[in-house]
Formats: C-alpha cells, structure tokens, sequence
C-alpha cells in the first residue's frame, strides 16, 4: 500500500483550520451484489476526486469488502488495482492441487476421483453446510487486506466499519464491530448453501444481504449526520427467464435482498444521497463484468455530483481528513515489518500440534510476508484433514504473535469416497468399474486409520487395510492389508463368446514404512 508520509506532517498543521471548520458527519453504505462491487470502487473515486470525507462506513457482501479495504485506509486506486488483479474464480474451489498432496492422498485421490464429502459418524450421514468451504476465498482476502492484526474493535481503523452478516437461525441481522477483518468480510458474503456458515461470537452467521443488504441503519446508529448509499442489487427476471430451479431460487433471493433494501430504503431523509448504478441485469458471479459495472458506478455517481459537491470540504481540511488517516493506518502498517516473537496453534482437530507447526514452516524470529503465510496455510490444508484454516496476527510491543487456527472437517471423521471409471476399445468390450470406500480416521493417538474397499464391475475388488503412523508427525508408519480381487475375461468370435476365464487372487501384507517426502514413501514389507 503506498503512503504519503507528508499527510501526518499536514495534519498537525492544518488541525487548527478542521477544529473551525464544523460540518456534517458523512456516512457511506455499500450494499451487496457480488461481482458488481467494482461499481462501489468508482463511487469512492468520486467521493475523493471531489474532497468529500467519509466519517464511517458500513457494508453488505462485496460492499463488506470494499468498505472494509477503504476504512484500512487504502485508497480508491489501490482497491481498484487489488480487485481488478485478483482472480476471484479461483475463491470458488477448495479442491487442493494434486502437487500438494501426499504420496498417500494422490493414490487414494487418483481411483476415488469423484468429489464428495460425505461422512457417517453418531449415527448419522453428515455433509457440509455448504457447497463450499471458503477455504481460498479466505487466503484471497486475507491476500487483498494484508496481514492485520486481530482488531480489539473496527472502530480502530483509519474510518470507523461495520460489516452486516445474518443469523442463520434468527434471520437477524449480525452487526461486526471486532475481531479479524477477513472474517467479517467472509461471513458477510457466506451465500447460504454455496459458501459454508461462518462463527461470529457464538452465532451461525451467512451472507448479511438476507436481512440486511444495504446497512443504512447501521451507519446512523455510528453518528453519521449525511449518508451516501450505493445500492447495487440485482433486478428481478420476467417470467420467461424463470424456466429452471437455479432460475427460480435466484429470484427468490434476489425478492428478499430487495426487500431489505427498500426498509433501509425507507430511513433515507431528503438530505442524504442514494446512489443506484444501472447494474440491476449484471451477474453477480461473473466478475468479467467489473469493468462494466466500474464504468456504470462511474456514471451513478456523477449523475449526482451536484449534491455530493455539497459535502466537499476545503482543500487543507481534506488534507488533514488524509493526514489523520494515514497515521492510523500507519500504527498497525508498521507492525507488518516486526518479527513473529511466538506461534500459537489453536487445533480444532485430533492433528498433532507438532505436525501442525512442522508443516506451517514458519519459525519464530521471522518477518513473515503475504507470499510466507500463504504458503504455509497451504501446506497445512494440503493435509486434507482439514474444514479450515487459517492465521492472525496479535500485536505486541515485543512483535507478532501468529495464531493458526485448524478446523476438523464436520462431516468427519468418518468418510465415503467414490470412483468411476471406463475404458473402451471401440469394439465389443467395455471396461466399467465402480470404486467405494469407507474410512474411519483418528482410531489411535497418532492419526491410525481403517480403511474399507469395494470395486464393481469387470474387477471386483474388496479390502480392508489398517494404516498406523508411528510418530505424532506421521513420518513413519505401519500397514496391513487383506484383499480379495477378481478379474473376468470374455473372448468372442463372430460375435459368440468361445472362452470364458477367471483369475481370483487373495492377497495379504505387512510393511512398515517412511514418508521420506510428500510425493513419496519407502516400505518394507
């Protein structure tokens, strides 16, 4: 992020000009609406184009995003660089690369290729509460935002924030006033059913544009005397484009998101200024469309330049409003250079914490940078044994205290996996196989799994295997397996089967082995 040092310096001397300059406090809400946010960026630009300040801010969804990176005391260009580089594509699978795997998961992943998450434990099949775990969503934001620390509460920011999430048991709204920035920015846009629920202070929060997609409320409630509201919601579809269920359930949300638009709708006096670019028919999931919506948030907001001109203030009293926010920002800018001084793991799993910390790769004494930590959360998800994962900063005078937070997979520890396959030679035969498998993990201290499979069709396959790591890290391990395979083979001529041959192997082993490196494994058996 660049800084203008001088704004600090500007500050102290202009504060005698702000303190006699009384005007109104302005407040900004950024509704949600997905891939349209860039709209939001182009009405900051504006705002700052013209010396208009913003004294709080609040957001829904994207506009969580956008407001929460401009309240950090990033600039409208810098958001605009940050958004427009990421690829928000890749925030929308979890899948971890097969070069992360372990020699182990690769096999396993190879035959079972079909992605499910299905568990059984109490009794019960388990699945995710979304499609989705927000995994990589969560290292972009964190990406997006930097590596701040865990904030006591958003009022410490260079502008005062809220984010607005919805309670998926009350159907209230959550206002997020504390803690970890990406968190709030994550579980105000947590799309019920595709994204995960998030934790929010004991709560089950979702997206915050069910209850709450335009937080004029919120903002009032900070003190603001002027609000400038940017509504980018989506429009409802006529009839003939209702002929499918994704169709049906779009629209569905889209009426209740409007809904609670149009309540906060109803707050606006004649004195504050609403903002409605013409992005109603844009997609929300196509982020190809940012720079039109960029463009159309441009056009919103000049449309009403004569009443956001109302709001500028004088040159040195804006350069003061810059200064102060610089020099807030800067308080926790600087601690980003400071060395991590410990390494909490707080383990919501039956993983070992010494494997955990092994496989961070990160060690005290060191300045760790986006490109550092990243990696690391990487690494550690790539153990496949993992919902979530990520870290936060704490701030100290001594320097950064890391905390990598682990959560287990709820569907667990139980697990199915599925595989198809089907060769075919263009001729008579075919080959079709079904692959199923059922494994319980976390048996013993160490992480001993028993692993149970079948294969239908022109192989019939059955085994159970019980895999045992030797060592709390998992680097040496013991295995034994039982298996029986049966193979048919039909041989035709003229189109009339002549011979028929079967071979049934029973086959039993006993290794004990090392994991020298993840991609792979001596054994001895």
């Amino acid at each position: 992020m660049i800084r203008v040092l001088f704004f600090a310096l500007l500050f102290c001397m202009c504060s005698a000009v702000v303190s006699a300059e009384v005007r109104p406090k302005v407040g900004l809400v950024l509704s949600g609406g997905g891939a349209k946010g860039a709209a939001h960026i182009a009405v900051l630009k504006t705002l700052e184009a013209n010396r208009i300040p913003v004294d709080y801010i609040a957001g829904t969804s994207i506009g969580a995003y956008v407001g929460g990176m401009y309240a950090l005391g990033y600039s409208a260009a810098e958001i605009e660089a940050i958004m427009m580089g990421e690829n928000w594509n890749d925030g929308f699978s979890d899948t971890i690369p097969r070069a992360d795997l372990s020699y182990r998961d690769k096999q396993h992943r190879d035959r079972f290729n079909i992605p499910i998450n299905v568990g059984f434990s109490d009794q019960e099949v388990k699945v995710p509460n979304g499609l989705l775990r927000g995994q990589t969503m969560s290292v972009l934001l964190q990406r997006s935002t930097d590596l701040v620390h865990k904030f006591e509460h958003f009022d410490q920011l260079a502008i005062p924030y809220r984010a607005v999430a919805t309670d998926l048991e009350t159907s209230q709204p959550v206002v997020m006033s504390r803690g970890s920035l990406v968190d709030a920015m994550q579980a105000s846009a947590s799309v019920p059913g595709a994204l995960q629920a998030s934790e929010y202070q004991g709560k089950m929060v979702v997206d915050g544009g069910i209850a709450n997609n335009m937080p004029v409320d919120v903002v009032k409630s900070m003190g603001a005397d002027i609000i400038i509201a940017v509504d980018i919601g989506s429009s409802l579809v006529k009839r003939d484009q209702l002929q499918s269920t994704v169709a049906v359930l779009n629209q569905l949300s889209t009426m209740l998101t409007n809904a609670s638009t149009e309540r906060q709708k109803q707050l606006l006096s004649d004195n504050d200024i609403l903002i409605r670019p013409d992005v109603g028919e844009l997609s929300t999931t196509d982020f190809s469309i940012m720079p039109l919506a960029y463009r159309l948030g441009e056009e919103a907001a000049l449309a009403k330049l004569e009443q956001l001109r109302a709001l500028s203030i004088s040159e040195a009293s804006y350069t003061a409003y810059q200064g102060h926010k610089a020099t807030v920002s800067l308080a926790w800018e600087d601690n980003l250079q400071k060395p991590v001084v410990a390494i909490q793991v707080d383990n919501n799993s039956k993983v070992s914490e010494s494997l955990l910390r092994e496989t961070l790769g990160i060690e005290v004494g060191q300045v760790v940078d986006k490109q550092t930590l990243e990696a690391g959360i990487n690494q550690v998800y790539a153990l496949d044994k993992f919902e979530r994962v990520n870290a936060e900063f704490i701030d100290t005078e001594d320097g950064r205290v890391l905390v990598l937070k682990t959560t287990a997979k709820s569907w667990g520890p139980n697990y199915f996996q599925l595989g198809f396959s089907w060769e075919d030679d263009f001729s008579l035969d075919s080959v079709v196989a079904l692959d199923v498998a059922y494994t319980m993990k976390d048996l013993t201290v160490n992480g001993g799994e028993w692993r149970n499979e079948l294969r239908l069709g022109f192989e019939k396959l059955l085994s159970s295997e019980f895999y045992q790591p030797l060592d709390a890290d998992q680097t040496y391990f013991a295995r034994s397996q039982l298996s029986m395979e049966r193979k048919d083979w039909d041989f035709y001529e003229d189109n009339n089967r002549v011979v028929q041959l079967e071979q049934t192997n029973y086959r039993a082993d006993l290794g004990i082995g090392y994991n020298y490196t993840k991609a792979g494994a001596l054994e001895l058996g």
